[in-house]
């Protein structure tokens, strides 16, 4: 069995997680397979990009302000990153520019991988912080967002590579408590 979520470009064709069905251990270990995969061949990226650089505006000044706070920041029910997490949920994106209920803003586009790799690592974060599985869940499908692309230009290499291991020992430790 392959992992079939990053066989296309999940930026270009939305994958519907709701009626996907779950193939028990050997979906978990094509699972597996996949993310190591993906994490040999960022290893043979060179380190570019930096997904907090820049001039952080929209968007990634959000997810700046939220990691640079972290663990103070309030995450549930009606924070900030909340509201971030439902809007991810139902586009499947993230966009650069967005109002005050993250809707994209004219002329906002959501093919920065950045904005992914920044989205990722603060579901971790909050993941880590309150261990409610809607964090590990965004984080999961963002990641397949994120290895079903093909070019990996200007990303954050040793953030991806941060962020996918914490996601496979996130995966391996709920695994193991069932």
């Amino acid at each position: 069995m392959e992992y079939g979520y990053t066989k296309r470009d999940l930026l270009k064709d939305k994958e519907n997680y709701q009626y996907s069905r779950y193939y028990g251990e050997e979906f978990l270990e094509s699972y597996f397979k996949q993310r190591s995969g993906f994490l040999c061949d960022l290893e043979k990226l060179d380190c570019v990009g930096n997904c907090f650089g820049a001039d952080p505006i929209g968007t990634l000044a959000f997810l700046k302000d939220f990691s640079d706070c972290y663990p103070d920041v309030e995450i549930y029910p009606d924070a900030g990153f909340a509201l971030m997490l439902k809007r991810f949920e139902v586009t499947k994106r993230i966009y650069d520019l967005v109002d005050e209920n993250f809707r994209p803003l004219e002329g906002a586009v959501c093919d920065n991988l950045n904005l992914y790799a920044a989205f990722s690592y603060c579901c971790c974060l909050a993941y880590e912080k309150t261990r409610h599985l809607s964090f590990l869940n965004a984080l999961l499908k963002c990641n397949d967002i994120i290895s079903s692309q093909g070019n990996l230009n200007g990303a954050d290499v040793l953030m991806l590579e941060k962020i996918v291991n914490k996601e496979l020992k996130y995966v391996r430790d709920f695994r193991s408590h069932d």
